[in-house]
């Protein structure tokens, strides 16, 4: 049990909270319509399956078949001739304007009535479940098992015609021949029909588990894994495909060309205009259907490994003539629940590898190699791709890759969930394989936090290799993020100090550019510096917050350290060997801990790091602030000539011209005179400075809650009063610059700022208040796990107590039934028997005198007076040997039920024996949960007053502050008790 002094220790393993994974609604563009098998079972669910009873397609399932076969033929030759031969581009679209409208419709009617035929089927098999005729399922299932195997060869034709439509189009874009909406339409229709498709074989599928018709389940399954992989291969295919086909295009010089210049960098500039229209056309078209074609697998994949273990038959099954030669019973074991989303997984990992591949390829040939990141470090400004590929590749990979990392998540946090241990280390492989990828490829756009997120989840769910695994996968992004940052904040300083000034002109004189031309130049400075100041700003607060998580992961681990038990081991266990540990467990934990604990040791130091950076970068920035002012200033003494000053004259002048910078009404008149790049400097270094205060404020927001958590008040007072010092000057710069923004009537700029000090203006005592508060938090959740730990185990030892007394009972009661009430009883039976025996061959004395005259009537040969004598015997014999059989017996139905009542009396004392053990347990069951209610009611009260005078101190003893945070938190303690339905025990207490 835990201590009773905070009820504070380890608690039980909790499930992860569902995180789950895109869902097919919110992936699928919204004109989307749920499919006819879906609405078909769903509907028949709802209704019990009671409007599908006679269900009838029209036209029969074989007769639609072949209809969508001639409407397939058709489409593919439309869509096929409109790859006419035309020089022209308006009048290539002009003569196909008809013919598109055809295609279009043709599209249509194809998608629906496939969509149909998947429909029918589903609801054919619906209406065999709801007839339970187990012959029409059969003959259904196979039926359908038929159809499905002839629409995989149609569906392998539609994919052929999406090539062969994407070559033509691509290869074609100098001279498109199509319209646009039928490339959109016919690709959109395709995705969505295999989207259709997998579902309604699921729904099958998963009729068959809940029916438990396990032969059905048995034949659709390897359809559906046969489908799911094919989907897999052709979205990988077309994705490839597309953008190798897009990298393959190349303008073809023509007669009406009439270059000036070089004629090869026309035709690249003419060949790049190409690729930025195969993207925006085709493109951007094929990238969500990839995108979505990979999310509409999860949900199904995700039911299929969740229930699939359901089934009554083992996953290796008979083979039957339904099934493709690869789904044999020797395949198919590949593809059992655990196996079948790991490969998934794999496979999308190589190819997302691939696509990788083909990037860095195409960076190289761009110029993007390693000299030029290295020139890049020393400015702000950076090479835009020339590749129009480049950005569209990086933003598919961003995508899929984010969807990759969010569904091993998901199916490894559903191992942990589901308790299926031996599923949870190939899953936490999938996802550290796919993080460790993108680390190795230094993917910028994976976010920390989502890497953090995860650590906290291995962590949450006691799972340590994992948590070791994605420690060291995000220590190694962190790192990463960290050195970029510097890097970013390097160029930010060479930026304002250097290249900015020349972005206007050469020298100092304003004159030389005329006002409006220097306007233009200052907006689009403005823009260039906004958006590398988006990218710091973004890299700093991924790193804060990743930090913070990693920081509340630290203390969510420390909290839920196992400790000391106060309840003894039960001895029996400890007799067994259930309670001593594995030879070498102990230091396989140990080992364990030891990692862990180095990478909390790491999070502490890059916090510091962190935080120590954004100080330095601070004291640079408002360095270079003075010196700008400074400058002015030496250029603006009577010793014009400065250069050919004495050093030590120049060093007198520029520690008095700096001395004179760092004075505000001194700063305010030399402002007036800065020229418009000086002005744009002093603009962007105090943006830099303002957002830089920012960065350290989350730091110190880490670091402060850090301390709170472990009640330092020391080092929390310590970076409080830094805090309040820092956010005073931060409100400095934030008025310079709105002030600024005035001097420029920036309406927008001026309200953006005064909305961002109105917000700092609040008081820093809000950053300590909700540290404070999500340390009570913190505490209380601790506390309240503790409690139900200790609730579960006084429940526990009282269920232990019940069993064994029940089985004592249960014992004692056979015993006295078997070994001494039934024995009793058959004694007495074998006793009355014997008895009765005797009685029966015991001579009747009463009637010897009948049967001596019964021989003196035969001696005297009167026969007939002997027979009638003989039969009064007999009647006279057989009447007292029934009054002695009755007397006998009456006899011992008394000693039976004298023997029964004893019994009685022996249960019935064996019975109140166990009642008033068991009344004995439950009181004192309810003993011990009063005093754990008392406990918790007091725990929290002291928690609560310890962590409000610790605030108090905080905030400096404000009587005004310390009421408030009294007042929230009540709040946070009545919330948090409501919230586990236990508000009534500090009642109670009150």
């Amino acid at each position: 049990m835990k201590s009773n002094s905070r009820l504070s220790s380890n608690s039980s393993s909790r499930s992860p909270k569902k995180s789950p994974h895109r869902s097919t609604t919110s992936s699928i563009a919204s004109r989307r319509p749920i499919s006819q098998a879906g609405r078909a079972l769903k509907f028949s669910r709802q209704s019990e399956f009671s409007e599908l009873a006679n269900f009838t397609p029209e036209p029969p399932v074989d007769i639609q078949y072949n209809e969508i076969n001639e409407k397939f033929n058709v489409l593919k030759a439309r869509i096929l001739s409109l790859n006419g031969a035309k020089s022209d581009i308006d009048d290539s679209i002009s003569a196909t304007v008809f013919s598109s409208q055809k295609v279009l419709v043709q599209i249509s009617e194809f998608s629906n009535a496939l969509q149909k035929l998947l429909g029918d089927l589903s609801q054919l098999f619906t209406r065999a479940v709801v007839r339970k005729d187990n012959n029409e399922i059969q003959s259904t299932t196979e039926q359908a098992s038929e159809a499905f195997k002839n629409l995989e060869n149609l569906f392998c034709e539609v994919r052929k015609l999406q090539s062969t439509f994407l070559q033509q189009t691509i290869s074609k874009i100098q001279y498109p021949k199509y319209n646009i909406s039928i490339f959109a339409d016919f690709n959109n229709s395709v995705e969505e029909l295999n989207h259709v498709y997998l579902s309604n074989i699921w729904e099958m599928c998963n009729l068959s588990v809940s029916e438990k018709i396990n032969s059905s389940y048995f034949i659709f399954r390897p359809i559906f894994i046969n489908r799911m992989k094919n989907i897999e291969n052709e979205i990988k295919n077309l994705a490839l495909e597309t953008v190798t086909l897009i990298n393959k295009i190349k303008y073809a010089p023509t007669k009406n060309d009439n270059f000036e210049g070089d004629d090869d960098l026309q035709i690249e500039i003419k060949t790049e205009e190409l690729q930025k229209l195969a993207i925006k056309n085709y493109g951007n078209v094929i990238r969500p259907l990839i995108l979505s074609g990979l999310q509409n697998i999860f949900p199904p994949l995700r039911s299929f490994w969740t229930i699939d273990s359901s089934t009554n038959q083992p996953i290796e099954v008979e083979n039957n003539e339904n099934n493709n030669e690869d789904q044999s019973p020797e395949n198919d074991d590949d593809y059992n629940r655990l196996i079948l989303p790991s490969q998934l997984f794999s496979g999308r990992l190589e190819h997302l590898n691939t696509l990788s591949g083909f990037l860095e390829n195409l960076k190289i040939e761009e110029g993007f190699g390693e000299e030029e990141e290295e020139e890049e470090e020393a400015g702000f400004f950076e090479k835009e791709p020339l590749h129009p590929l480049i950005p569209y590749l990086e933003n598919l990979l961003t995508d899929v890759f984010d969807d990759l990392v969010e569904a091993t998540r998901c199916f490894w946090a559903l191992s942990s969930k589901l308790k299926r241990d031996e599923a949870l280390p190939i899953f936490a492989k999938s996802m550290i394989d796919v993080l460790q990828s993108r680390a190795d490829n230094n993917d910028n756009t994976l976010k920390l936090t989502t890497v953090a997120s995860i650590f906290k989840l291995a962590v949450t769910i006691n799972d340590e290799n994992t948590s070791s695994e994605v420690g060291k996968v995000l220590i190694h992004i962190i790192s990463n993020k960290m050195h970029f940052l510097q890097k970013l904040r390097h160029s930010e300083i060479i930026f304002i100090s250097s290249e900015a000034p020349e972005f206007f002109f050469s020298n100092d004189d304003d004159d030389e550019i005329d006002s409006e031309t220097a306007q233009i130049n200052k907006n689009k400075l403005r823009k260039i510096y906004n958006d590398k100041f988006a990218k710091l700003k973004e890299t700093a607060a991924q790193i804060s917050e990743s930090l913070f998580i990693c920081q509340e992961t630290v203390f969510l681990y420390h909290r839920n350290a196992p400790v000391q038990s106060n309840v003894p081991a039960n001895p029996d266990n400890s007799q067994n060997g259930e309670n001593i540990p594995a030879e070498g467990e102990n230091q396989g934990e140990n080992d364990q801990q030891k990692n862990i604990e180095e990478l909390f040791a790491n999070f502490s130091k890059f916090d510091l790091q962190f935080n120590v950076t954004a100080h330095d970068h601070l004291a640079n920035l408002q360095k270079y602030l003075i010196d700008i002012f400074a400058n002015v200033l030496i250029n603006q003494s009577p010793s014009k000539d400065v250069e050919s000053m004495s050093e030590d004259a120049r060093s007198v002048v520029s520690l008095s011209a700096r001395k004179a910078a760092k004075n505000k009404v001194t700063r305010k008149k030399v402002e007036q005179n800065l020229t418009i790049a000086e002005k744009m400097q002093v603009q962007f270094t105090r943006e830099a400075i303002a957002r830089t205060y920012e960065e350290i404020f989350s730091s110190l927001r880490s670091l402060i809650t850090v301390a709170i958590r472990n009640l330092d008040a020391d080092s929390a007072e310590k970076m409080n009063k830094e805090l309040r010092n820092m956010n005073t000057e931060y409100l400095g710069q934030l008025e310079e610059l709105r002030k600024a923004r005035v001097e420029e009537m920036d309406v927008k700029g001026t309200k953006e700022i005064e909305a961002t000090m109105s917000t700092a203006q609040v008081d820093t005592n809000n950053l300590i208040i909700k540290c404070l508060e999500e340390s009570l938090a913190d505490v209380l959740e601790q506390t309240l796990e503790n409690y139900q730990t200790n609730i579960q185990a006084i429940e526990d030892d009282y269920q232990v107590q019940e069993e064994i007394s029940k089985k004592d009972f249960d014992k004692r009661f056979k015993q006295l039934e078997r070994n001494e009430h039934m024995d009793s009883l058959v004694l007495l039976e074998k006793q009355l028997k014997i008895e009765l025996m005797r009685e029966e061959q015991r001579p009747i004395a009463a009637l010897n005198d009948r049967q001596a005259l019964i021989k003196q009537l035969l001696n005297a040969k009167e026969y007939e007076a002997a027979e009638k004598e003989k039969k009064k015997l007999e009647k006279e014999t057989q009447a007292e040997r029934a009054e002695r059989k009755k007397i006998i017996t009456m006899k011992y139905e008394r000693l039976k039920k004298q023997k029964i009542n004893q019994q009685y009396r022996a249960l019935n004392n064996l019975d109140n024996s166990f009642q008033v053990k068991s009344e004995k347990y439950k009181q004192d069951k309810e003993r011990k949960l009063q005093e754990q209610k008392n406990m918790l009611a007091s725990s929290i009260r002291a928690s609560q007053q310890r962590i409000l005078l610790f605030g108090t101190r905080l905030l400096q003893n404000d009587a005004k502050m310390r009421k408030e945070l009294s007042i929230r938190f009540d709040k946070i303690v009545n919330s948090t008790m409501k919230e586990h339905g236990m508000q009534d025990i500090l009642q109670s207490k009150k």
